[in-house]
């Protein structure tokens, strides 16, 4: 079974089958960089399940496919917006996603996350995505402590 139909049909425990093809294949071969778009709609999706199953994928690509980085920030912004949902488990599911992207980045591409963040943090957002933006903000701290300082003028 291919990624991309692996994507379509997405469930949950299809993560490391995912992570490995993008790791062995790499992005383009595996088809994780055509399926981008129907990854990320699966992330914000009203579905538990499928909601649950698109953000644990995210997070291991985050944390085991480094090459699939640029896919997987693409994937911030949903990540956050699952932050206010009413099931706890797509809540913590969201919330390790988002900060698993963070952590995992390359200091050097942390300024492709920032209009994902900034785009979370208007007061009309709920408090629970304005909170998850900040921690994820907070993550560069320690990850990327140089490029936070340069990206500073953007953060105040």
């Amino acid at each position: 079974m291919s990624i991309v139909s692996k994507l379509e049909n997405l469930s949950l425990g299809d993560e490391p089958t995912i992570t490995k093809a993008v790791t062995s294949e790499g992005v383009i071969k595996s088809g994780l960089a055509s399926s981008t778009v129907s990854l990320i709609a699966k992330c914000a999706s009203k579905d538990s399940k499928e909601a649950i199953a698109a953000l644990s994928t995210v997070k291991s690509l985050a944390e085991g496919a480094p090459e699939a980085e640029a896919y997987t920030v693409e994937c911030l912004g949903a990540a956050l917006g699952q932050a206010q949902n009413k099931d706890k488990t797509v809540r913590a599911a969201a919330t390790a996603a988002a900060l698993a992207i963070c952590h995992n980045i390359s200091p050097f591409a942390m300024k492709a996350t920032l209009p994902a963040i900034f785009a979370c943090l208007p007061v009309e957002k709920n408090w629970q995505t304005r909170a998850l933006a900040l921690n994820c903000l907070s993550n560069f701290n320690k990850t990327a402590p140089k490029q936070l300082g340069y990206a500073l003028p953007l953060v105040v």
